[in-house]
C-alpha cells in the first residue's frame, strides 16, 4: 500500500468522524497552504467527542509531507488498535497464541490469523475442463459438468 492510499484512508476517516471533508476544493491562491498542510483542521475541533489519539492518527494519515504519513497500512492499523485499547475497557485474559512473540497486539494477531485462514482455502477446479469454479458451484459454468 502506498502513502497515497494511506492519504485516501485518512480522508475517508476524517469524513466518517466529522461528516465533512477536511477542506473544500482549494482556490488557486490556497494551493500553497494545501501543500504545507495548513488547510485541514484537526477532526477533534469539528467533533469534540472524538478521542485526541484518533484525531492525531487521522492528521498523521493526511499529512502534507509524505514522509510524515504512515508508510504502511500495518503501521496505521497498529496505531488505531493502540488508540482503541487505550480508550476501551480491557478485554478478559486469554491464553497466548502461536506467534505471540511477534510484537503485535492481540487484535492484530487475530486479524493476521483470519487473513491466513482465508488465504489457505484451496481453489476448486472442474474435473473435466480444468477451469476454476466458484466455491459453492455444483455445476461448471463452462462445460455444465456436475461437480
Amino acid at each position: 500500500m502506498f502513502a497515497s492510499d494511506i492519504y485516501s484512508i485518512g480522508i475517508t476517516m476524517y469524513q466518517m468522524f466529522t461528516g465533512v471533508l477536511p477542506y473544500d476544493t482549494p482556490a488557486p491562491s490556497d494551493l500553497e497552504k494545501l501543500m504545507r498542510g495548513e488547510l485541514a483542521s484537526p477532526p477533534r475541533l469539528k467533533n469534540p467527542k472524538l478521542p485526541k489519539a484518533i484525531s492525531d492518527i487521522v492528521m498523521k494519515a493526511i499529512a502534507a509531507d509524505i514522509p510524515s504519513r504512515y508508510q504502511r497500512a500495518a503501521d496505521l492499523l497498529e496505531a488505531l488498535l493502540a488508540a482503541r485499547s487505550a480508550s476501551a475497557p480491557r478485554r478478559p485474559w486469554r491464553p497466548a497464541q502461536a506467534g505471540a512473540g511477534s510484537g503485535l497486539s492481540d487484535e492484530a494477531q487475530d486479524i493476521q490469523a483470519r487473513l491466513k485462514a482465508r488465504e489457505s482455502v484451496q481453489p476448486r477446479f472442474c474435473w473435466k475442463c480444468g477451469k476454476a469454479l466458484h466455491a459453492r458451484a455444483d455445476r461448471c459454468p463452462f462445460c455444465s459438468e456436475p461437480q
